[in-house]
C-alpha cells in the first residue's frame, strides 16, 4: 500500500512540477495578448506621375474607408518626391558623377549608339549645371506663386529650369528619368532581375534615399494594412522598392496593391508568383469592396500575423536550430514548451541560431499548438504557422541534415514589435489575390461592384495639397466608372472597371459644394474616360469652372456646353471614316465638326487627340486626318498627334486576326504594350516621319504649357485668344536666345530631326561622331563640340 500510494504521490508530484514548467510561460503569454485599437489603414501613391493635382484612387478609397468607419491615413509620395528632387544641392552631388562618367566614355575607343546618345546628354549636362545653378529652388517656387505663374516669360524661364535640371539628373540616373509630362517605362525579364533593382542602392539611388528617409514617417503611424495605388508602367519598380522599405521597418504589416496598372497585369502574377515576395495580395479591379474586406478580414482574427520577413525581425514565432530527435507521422516533440528564458531572448531577437520559412513540397502530417507540421525529404518534422506564406529560397535548409524543433506559438504585443499583423483569412474577400499556404495562386473574382451613388464624395484631407506645381489647386472628381461606349477597338482604359455606371447627378452636385466648402476652390477637373452630358446642365449654376474629356457624338450635341465649362479634350482619332469604322468609334466625320464648331463657339478650349499607324490604315487615311485638321483648324484650338501603340488588353490584341497582324512574344514577364507584325502594321518610321513633319507646320498651341496648367490660364485669362498669344510668344524664335548663348542650334536640330537626320558632331575633341537626342524644344537640346 505503501508502496502504491508512493507511486502515485510521486506521478502527482511529477503531474505538479510539469504543470509548474508549463504555467509560468503560458502566464507570461497571457500578459501579450492584442489591444482592442482600430486596424490602421495606410494608403500611398509613389512615383512617377504627374505632380500637379491629386490621382483620384487614394481620395476615393479614404473616403469609403472613413465611411465605413475605418481608420485611414493617405499621402502622395510622387509629388513629395518631386519637391525631394528639386534642390539645388542636388546639383552638388551629381557634379562629381557626371564627370567621372565623361571620363570613362572619353577613355573608350568606341562607343556603341546608346553610349553616344548618354555622352552627349553628359556632356550638355555638365554645361547646363553651370547654368542653372541656385535657381532651381526659386523656379520650383516660381510655378507655385499665383502671380509668377501667370506671367508667360517668367513662368517658361522657370519651367525651362526644372526641365533642364531634369535632364541633368537623367543623364546620371539613365533608370531614373523624370520630368513633368512624360515617364520612363521599364522592361522586366524576370523575377531575379526585379530583384536585383529592388535590392542593388546603385539602382534608383536618389528614390531608394527618398524612401529611407520617409520611412519614419510611415513607422510613426504604425499601420496594419498598406495600400498602394500603380496606375501606370511607370510607377511599378518604384512600388516595388517601397515595398521592400515598408517591410524592413514593418514587417508585420500586410502590404495590398491596387490600381489600373496592377489589375491588368495581375494575370501575370499566377506565373510569376515569387512577385508576391514583395508584397501580400492585389486588388484585381475597383479597389472600395477590396480595400474594406481586407480590413474587415484583418479584423476577424486574433492572431499575429507572419509573413515571409516577420519572423526574421521580430521572433514571433521562435525557430531554434537544435534536434527533435524524433521522426513519423504525428509524433509530438520533446520540446514543445520553451523555457522562460529562451522565449524572452525570441522575443528580443536573440538567440535563434534557424529561422526558417515553409516551403512548396513539404508534406503536411499533423497539427500541434495551433500550427502544422512539415516533413521535408529527410524525415524531419517541422513547426509552422497555419496560412504562412511559402519561402522557396528557404528549400535548401529544409533538405538540409539540420532538424529544427518544435516552434512556440507567441500572441500579443512585445518590445520591439510594434506593428504585429495577422494572418489574414482572404478565401471570402472579392476582388483580391495573394498566396496561399502552399504556394499557390489564388484569385477571387468580383461578384458585385460598387454602387457610386451610394459612395461618399472623395475625401483630400491629409494629401500634400501645398505640394502640387500649381498656383490654384484644382480638384479631380469623378461622375461615372468606366466609359459608356467603350466599343473602341484601340482603348484598354477600362480594363479594371465593370459595367459603366453614372453618379447620379445631385449627388454630383452635393460633391461639389462640399469640395468647395472644405478645399476653398471652384477649379474642378472631371476624370471620366467621357463626361455624362447629363450632369453639364446641372452643374452650370454652381459658380465652379471645369475640364473634361468627351466624346462628339450625338449625346453632347443635345446639351448647350455652359460658360463655366473652359475646356473640352476629344478623343478624335482620325479623319478618316473608313479608319474610325475599323476602331469603332461610333462617331461620325459631319457630327464631329458640327459638335466642334458649336463648342468653340461657347468659347471652350478644344483640344483634339489623333493617332497615326493603326493597323490597316493607309497612306491615303493619314492623308485624310491631316485634311480634316487644317479643314478646322479655326475650331480646334490644340491638337497632340502620336503614332499608334497596342495596349495589350484592347480588342486589337484580343483578336488579332481580324486585323491581319500577329501579336510578338514580349521579353518583359509584365508586359503593357505589345508589338505586333502583319500586312495590318503600318511602317513605323514612315509614319513618324509624316507626324513630325505635320507637327512642324501645326500653331504651336500648348505644347510647353501642360493640360492642368492651360485651364489655370484659361480660368486666369478668360479669354482664350489672349491665352493662345501668350502660348504663341513664349514658343518664338527669340525664346531661344539663351540656347545660343550654349553654343548650338535648336532650330537647325529640329529641323535635321524632323527629316529624320540625326545631327553628327565632334565630342570634346575625339574623333567620334555622337548623335543628338532631341528631346523638348529648347531644355534638351545640345551642342557638343
Amino acid at each position: 500500500m505503501t508502496e502504491k500510494k508512493t507511486d502515485g504521490h510521486s506521478r502527482a508530484m511529477s503531474l505538479q512540477k510539469k504543470e509548474r514548467q508549463i504555467q509560468p510561460t503560458k502566464r507570461f503569454f497571457s500578459t501579450l495578448r492584442m489591444t482592442d485599437k482600430k486596424v490602421k489603414t495606410l494608403l500611398l501613391f509613389p512615383p512617377q506621375w504627374s505632380p500637379f493635382i491629386p490621382y483620384l484612387s487614394l481620395p476615393t478609397l479614404t473616403s469609403f474607408l472613413r465611411h465605413h468607419g475605418k481608420e485611414c491615413k493617405q499621402d502622395d509620395l510622387n509629388v513629395r518626391f518631386y519637391h525631394y528632387v528639386l534642390r539645388d544641392e542636388i546639383l552638388d552631388e551629381l557634379r562629381p558623377q557626371i564627370n567621372k562618367l565623361i571620363k570613362e566614355y572619353e577613355t573608350k575607343n568606341y562607343l556603341t549608339y546608346e553610349e553616344q546618345l548618354r555622352y552627349v546628354d553628359l556632356v550638355g549636362a555638365d554645361v547646363s549645371i553651370e547654368k542653372i545653378y541656385g535657381q532651381v529652388e526659386k523656379a520650383k517656387e516660381g510655378l507655385l506663386d499665383k502671380k509668377l505663374f501667370f506671367d508667360a516669360d517668367e513662368y517658361y524661364k522657370n519651367y525651362l529650369i526644372l526641365d533642364t535640371f531634369f535632364c541633368i539628373l537623367s543623364s546620371v540616373y539613365t533608370n531614373c528619368r523624370m520630368n513633368f509630362v512624360s515617364f520612363p517605362t521599364y522592361g522586366i525579364k524576370s523575377i531575379a532581375e526585379l530583384k536585383r533593382m529592388v535590392e542593388d542602392d546603385a539602382f534608383f539611388t536618389i528614390l531608394k534615399r527618398f524612401y529611407r528617409e520617409y520611412a519614419g514617417e510611415i513607422v510613426k503611424y504604425e499601420p496594419n494594412i498598406v495600400g498602394i495605388s500603380v496606375v501606370c508602367r511607370e510607377q511599378f519598380l518604384p512600388a516595388m522598392i517601397l515595398c521592400r522599405e515598408i517591410k524592413k521597418h514593418l514587417p508585420g504589416s500586410h502590404i495590398i496593391l491596387g490600381g489600373k496598372h496592377i489589375a491588368d497585369i495581375s494575370e501575370d502574377f499566377v506565373k510569376q508568383a515569387e512577385v508576391f515576395c514583395f508584397f501580400d495580395s492585389v486588388c484585381i479591379s475597383e479597389g472600395e469592396n477590396t480595400i474594406l474586406g481586407v480590413v474587415e478580414a484583418w479584423e476577424e482574427h486574433k492572431q499575429i500575423q507572419i509573413n515571409n520577413h516577420a519572423h526574421r525581425h521580430s521572433g514571433i514565432f521562435a525557430f531554434f536550430g537544435v534536434n527533435s530527435g524524433h521522426r513519423g507521422k504525428n509524433r509530438e516533440h520533446k520540446n514543445l514548451e520553451l523555457k522562460k528564458q529562451q522565449t524572452k531572448k525570441s522575443l528580443r531577437g536573440e538567440g535563434t541560431e534557424k529561422i526558417i520559412y515553409p516551403v512548396e513540397g513539404c508534406e503536411l502530417v499533423g497539427e500541434k499548438v495551433g500550427a502544422d507540421y512539415l516533413k521535408n525529404e529527410k524525415g524531419t518534422h517541422i513547426c509552422v504557422p497555419h496560412r504562412m506564406q511559402t519561402n522557396s529560397a528557404t528549400t535548401s535548409l529544409l533538405h538540409s541534415k539540420d532538424r529544427y524543433s518544435q516552434i512556440q506559438k507567441i500572441e500579443g504585443e512585445f518590445p520591439g514589435h510594434k506593428s504585429p499583423g495577422y494572418p489574414i483569412d482572404l478565401r471570402n474577400v472579392e476582388g483580391v489575390m495573394f498566396r496561399d499556404e502552399m504556394g499557390n495562386v489564388v484569385r477571387n473574382e468580383v461578384k458585385k461592384f460598387p454602387d457610386i451613388d451610394k459612395s461618399p464624395a472623395p475625401d483630400f484631407s491629409g494629401l500634400p495639397m501645398e505640394l502640387y506645381f500649381m498656383a490654384k489647386s484644382v480638384i479631380p472628381i469623378s461622375a461615372s466608372r468606366a466609359c459608356y461606349w467603350r466599343k473602341c477597338s484601340f482603348c484598354d482604359e477600362c480594363s479594371i472597371y465593370g459595367p459603366y455606371r453614372g453618379r447620379d447627378a445631385e449627388l454630383i452636385v452635393e460633391d461639389i459644394k462640399k469640395l468647395k466648402e472644405n478645399f476653398g476652390t471652384n477649379l474642378f477637373s472631371f476624370c471620366d474616360e467621357s463626361i455624362p452630358v447629363n450632369i453639364i446642365p446641372a452643374i452650370a449654376d454652381l459658380g465652379i469652372e471645369w475640364y473634361s474629356c468627351a466624346r462628339t457624338d450625338k449625346n453632347l450635341a443635345r446639351v448647350r456646353v455652359p460658360d463655366n465649362c473652359k475646356m473640352l479634350m476629344f478623343g478624335l482619332e482620325t479623319g478618316s471614316p473608313r479608319v474610325a469604322r475599323l476602331i469603332n468609334k461610333g462617331t461620325n466625320i459631319e457630327d464631329t465638326e458640327n459638335i466642334l464648331r458649336e463648342v468653340y463657339g461657347r468659347g471652350v478650349w478644344t483640344h483634339g487627340f489623333f493617332f497615326m499607324g493603326f493597323p490597316g490604315e493607309r497612306e491615303k487615311d493619314r492623308e485624310m486626318t491631316f485634311d480634316f485638321i487644317k479643314r478646322n483648324q479655326n475650331v480646334i484650338d490644340s491638337v497632340g498627334i502620336a503614332q499608334f501603340v497596342l495596349g495589350r488588353w484592347s480588342r486589337v490584341d484580343k483578336n488579332p486576326e481580324k486585323y491581319k497582324i500577329k501579336i510578338k512574344k514580349s521579353e518583359d514577364i509584365f508586359p503593357y504594350i505589345v508589338d505586333y507584325d502583319g500586312a495590318g502594321k503600318a511602317p513605323k518610321k514612315e509614319i513618324e516621319k509624316e507626324r513630325i513633319s505635320f507637327t512642324k507646320k501645326m500653331p504651336k498651341y500648348a505644347r510647353v504649357i501642360n493640360r492642368e496648367h492651360l485651364f489655370l490660364w484659361l480660368c486666369e485669362y478668360k479669354d482664350k485668344r489672349y491665352v493662345k498669344k501668350l502660348i504663341r510668344k513664349i514658343q518664338e524664335p527669340k525664346s531661344y536666345s539663351e540656347a545660343r548663348e550654349w553654343k548650338f542650334n535648336p532650330d537647325e536640330i529640329m529641323q535635321n530631326v524632323a527629316m529624320g537626320n540625326n545631327t553628327a558632331v565632334f565630342a570634346s575633341g575625339i574623333k567620334k561622331k555622337i548623335k543628338v537626342e532631341v528631346r523638348y524644344n529648347v531644355a534638351r537640346f545640345y551642342f557638343v563640340g
